[in-house]
């Protein structure tokens, strides 16, 4: 699955929704830390919930790393949705039991 199609999923239920980069990147004067290793590619939350959306995507027979299903499982802890998606309906199935609602704010 592709992080912008999470993105355009959690937002049709009423998600505020990111890509976000882990890892660093080199700068002219060095380099440019971004998200800490480990983090989803996909990060947002709920508007009307506030409820945490992480989404780690994946294609094929891609698999999560060891950091990513520990930040996934400190999701989890706090209540959050923590998905591992391949497909749009690996995402779909997390967000119909997390129960989140198709409103928009």
């Amino acid at each position: 699955m592709k992080p912008s199609t999470a993105i355009e999923i959690l937002t049709m239920f009423g998600c505020v929704a990111w890509r976000c980069n882990a890892g660093k990147v080199p700068t002219k004067g060095g380099w440019m830390h971004l998200a800490h290793k480990g983090v989803s590619d996909v990060f947002g939350f709920h508007q009307l919930t506030g409820l945490i959306a992480a989404v780690e995507c994946k294609t094929d027979k891609d698999k999560p790393r060891p950091e990513q299903i520990d930040f996934l499982n400190k999701v989890e802890r706090v209540g959050g949705m923590a998905v591992v998606a391949w497909t749009e309906e690996d995402l779909l199935k997390a967000i119909k039991a997390k129960r989140i609602c198709k409103k928009k704010v």
